[in-house]
């Protein structure tokens, strides 16, 4: 009996084996847990989905949050460093006051130099380099701005040596300018430093030069050509053109203004640098310059009176205050601005001076070279504001 259940039970199990013996229910219960088994699956899926979808977003907002406390804290340094600015520097358009004010003293500068006698331009610029030097280089030692600062990049160096360089040619070709040409019409060739800016952008900077670029050129060689009126082309009586000396310091001021063109950049460039340390380190080297240009070239020496030394100090303070000024200027305003404005307010000044303290009226060739110059300043200027107004619509 026992045998027999045990059998039959071993039966029942080998059949459940092979599913010969399996009820229906079973299949029904197999086939419920399964599916339930799926949906708690893919519940479980639809949750993790949606956790990473939130872990995302959280995410997302946190970089958010980040970025705006970035840029919260951004403008909050710019505020502040705007706020600890000083006074005249956040005084709206004061670096256009500056140059005014430089262009007016320049002037009045040139007016004491072509009426200074017997002195020779290399003489008066030593002098005016030494008296310059005895007060700028005290005041840099005073506020621990020494020239050539420990710690100044060899680059920058390298650009005050040749801000020095190119200085000293112009400066010398500028003061035999003012003696024997007329102050308008020097200063006519003197402003046509921004054409040559553009020029010397397109070489070195690798900046665009269009036909406004090209056309303020043309303007500004024959502008020129009008203002000094060479016998070459003009044919006119002694009295109304200008001699060889006034011919070639025309031409020296022309040549040295475009190898002088990139100082208002260098100067722009070097503009964390304090003023004084700038001017002293100009002054030493115009002297050297001014003492080995009179040892080669054998330069009579001016032993000068008490009212000639008085005239040397008021240039000497002039030219300070003058570059002064435009250094100051160029901290607070862009280069292009602040070289239209300087040119233009010099170039008003010195034909009102020639007309009312001279008494020299500019003939109709000199009339004709200011109008083609002054355009093309302001052609210049137009490309500028256009140029700007076109990078920040992009």
């Amino acid at each position: 009996m026992g045998e027999t259940v045990v059998a039959k039970m071993r039966k029942e199990t080998e059949d459940t084996r092979n599913g010969t013996n399996v009820r229906p229910d079973t299949f029904v219960d197999l086939e419920r847990l399964t599916s339930e088994e799926d949906a708690k699956a893919k519940k479980t899926g639809i949750e993790a989905e949606d956790s990473k979808a939130e872990c995302a977003d959280l995410l997302a907002k946190a970089e958010d949050n980040t970025l705006t406390g970035q840029l919260e804290e951004t403008v909050a340094e710019k505020v502040e460093e705007k706020t600890n600015l000083k006074l005249w520097k956040r005084i709206p358009g004061f670096g256009f006051i500056l140059v005014l004010c430089g262009a007016l003293v320049n002037t009045v500068v040139n007016v004491l130099v072509k009426d200074f006698e017997g002195i020779e331009p290399p003489v008066l610029l030593l002098y005016r380099s030494l008296i310059t030097l005895s007060f700028s280089m005290p005041w840099a030692v005073a506020i621990d701005k020494p020239p050539f600062r420990q710690g100044m990049a060899n680059k920058d160096k390298l650009l005050i040596f040749i801000r020095g360089v190119l200085g000293f040619a112009q400066m010398i070709a500028n003061i035999y300018s003012v003696k024997y040409m007329h102050l308008g019409d020097q200063k006519m060739v003197t402003a046509t430093r921004p054409v040559f800016v553009a020029i010397s952008a397109r070489l070195f900077l690798k900046e665009s030069c269009g036909i406004m670029d090209l056309a303020s050129m043309v303007l500004v060689g024959v502008g020129v050509v009008f203002v000094v009126k060479p016998p070459l082309i003009f044919d006119l009586d002694p009295g109304e053109q200008y001699d060889n000396r006034a011919l070639y310091s025309a031409i020296a001021v022309f040549i040295t203004t475009i190898l002088s063109s990139s100082n208002t950049v260098i100067i722009r460039k070097l503009r964390k640098e304090h003023v004084v340390s700038l001017t002293a380190v100009n002054m030493i080297m115009f002297a050297v310059e001014s003492f080995l240009y009179i040892l080669i070239l054998e330069v009579e020496m001016y032993n000068p009176s008490w009212m000639d030394k008085l005239r040397l100090l008021a240039i000497s303070i002039g030219m300070f205050f003058g570059s002064l000024f435009l250094i100051l200027s160029l901290k607070l305003e862009k280069a292009n601005k602040i070289s239209l404005m300087n040119h233009s307010a010099s170039i008003v000044a010195a034909f009102l001076v020639q007309i009312y303290y001279y008494h020299v009226l500019p003939d109709s060739y000199s009339i004709i070279g200011a109008t083609l110059v002054t355009f093309a300043i302001f052609l210049l200027a137009g490309k500028s504001v256009m140029t700007s107004r076109k990078k920040i619509m992009r």
